[in-house]
Formats: C-alpha cells, sequence, structure tokens
C-alpha cells in the first residue's frame, strides 16, 4: 500500500521512467477475486475520501513537499493536433546526454496547450540537434528557449549559427525558482493543457521542495535517482510564452 510519495514512490517513479530492473504495476482492492463487496463495503463505509484513494484504489496521494498539484486535470492536450497554423509557437529544451534525459517541449502560445514533446539520451550532440531541428521545421517556433549551463552553452551556440531563434537560459538557484513556480501556478490555475504521458507525468508527480532549516530558502529537485528533465523543459517552454524576443537575447539571459 502506497504511504504517499514516499521512497516506495520514488521507486515506483524510477520503474516508469526507465525501467531497468525496476518494473512497476497498479491494481485496486476493487481487483481483488479473494475481496468480496460485502467485505470491501464494510471496509470502506467509514474510510475519508483521501483514504479510500490510498488504501482501496492504491493511489499516491500528493506528499506535503509536492510542487505540483492538479496535474491530472491539466493533462488533456491533443496527441496529434494540426490546427495551429500562424499561431505562436515556444519551444524549452533542457540538454543531456548520458545519465539524464535530452528534453523539448513544444507550447501553442495561442491555444494554451503543449503541441509535440521529445525526450532521449545516449546520443551525440549533432544528432540531438538534428532532432531538435527538426521539430523546428515542423513548428517554427518564434522562440526556444534553451538552458545554457555546461553542456547546453555550445548547442545554443551552434544553433544560433544556423540562423534558429534559441535563447540562452542560465539557471541558478534564483532563476530555476522562477521558472518552477511559474509551472506550478500554472498546473494550480489549469492554465495550460499538457500531452499526456507516463514518464512526464511521473517526473512532475515525484518533483520535490525544500526548506533550508539555516536560511529558511526552498530548493526545487527531483528525488535521488529519478529525472526531472522534463519539468525542466516544461518551464522554460511556459517562460517562453511571456518573453517577448530581441536582439539583446541571442545571448546569455
Amino acid at each position: 500500500t502506497p504511504r504517499r510519495k514516499n521512497h516506495f514512490f520514488q521507486l515506483h517513479a524510477r520503474a516508469v521512467q526507465d525501467g531497468g530492473r525496476w518494473k512497476q504495476w497498479h491494481f485496486t482492492s476493487l481487483d481483488n477475486p479473494h475481496l468480496s463487496k460485502v467485505a470491501l463495503a464494510e471496509i470502506t463505509q467509514d474510510m475519508s475520501e483521501a483514504d479510500y484513494k490510498q488504501e482501496i484504489l492504491a493511489e499516491f496521494l500528493e506528499a506535503e513537499g509536492a510542487v505540483f498539484r492538479n496535474i491530472a486535470a491539466c493533462m488533456n492536450a491533443p496527441l496529434a493536433f494540426d490546427g495551429h497554423d500562424r499561431h505562436n509557437i515556444v519551444m524549452g529544451v533542457d540538454w543531456a546526454q548520458k545519465v539524464d534525459h535530452t528534453a523539448i517541449s513544444v507550447i501553442c502560445a495561442d491555444c494554451y496547450q503543449e503541441v509535440a514533446r521529445d525526450r532521449f539520451n545516449q546520443i551525440v550532440y549533432s544528432v540531438q540537434r538534428d532532432r531538435l531541428k527538426a521539430l523546428y521545421e515542423r513548428w517554427k517556433p518564434s522562440m526556444i528557449l534553451a538552458e545554457d549551463n555546461s553542456i547546453g552553452a555550445p548547442n545554443v551556440q551552434a544553433l544560433q549559427e544556423e540562423g534558429l531563434p534559441v535563447v540562452a537560459f542560465t539557471t541558478t538557484s534564483k532563476t530555476k525558482g522562477q521558472i518552477i513556480r511559474s509551472l506550478q501556478l500554472a498546473f494550480e490555475r489549469a492554465e495550460i493543457q499538457w500531452q499526456a504521458d507516463p514518464v512526464w507525468t511521473a517526473e512532475l508527480e515525484a518533483y520535490e521542495q525544500k526548506i533550508s532549516p539555516t536560511t529558511g530558502r526552498a530548493t526545487f529537485s527531483a528525488p535521488e535517482g529519478v529525472h526531472d528533465d522534463t519539468v525542466i523543459a516544461r518551464a522554460l517552454a511556459l517562460r517562453a510564452i511571456g518573453h517577448r524576443i530581441s536582439a539583446e537575447d541571442f545571448g546569455i539571459w
């Protein structure tokens, strides 16, 4: 039985993301052939809604440190929809290569819907840029907001030299907090509909906020062993919606 989003949930999220030696299944007490309807009714008659979801439906409830809530209500963007001609499209990119994944989120700023996604690793950077360029040719975004920390910088520069509208985003503890809080608010208000994907959703569900007992400041990250690349890509895409491009943008921002 899951007890909110504890270590068991982190293993579950890891199994959804990468598989490997971890596997995940989901069954409810309603699926139990050894539990009669009469017994189930007796067990549940005094349960709260939250307890019923956790103990009977085997759902992971929000943990105290969970960052994103109202996730399920925001996962209704069509997986295939071409009605975005002449709309303003933007893109967010988080780079990686070996352990983590490069993640790309494409959003229509007019419809407030995610229209495309990509996630991959173990691929050389030239091929990664080719995959990004394929999305660019398909959607023609007005802006590609890409993290430029470390390995991102040469990719950003290479794409800018090829004429793509790439704007560099430098991630610090301050700027990361800003884009994550904006994404957090967008979920709470259901301002944007995202495409449903179990891996991308697992990263949102696992994402944590921790408060330093010394400084009182909040930090945001995925639990150990869980990725957060798709979270950052979506946060950057959301940031790109409200940012107007100027000549100064084609450098460090």
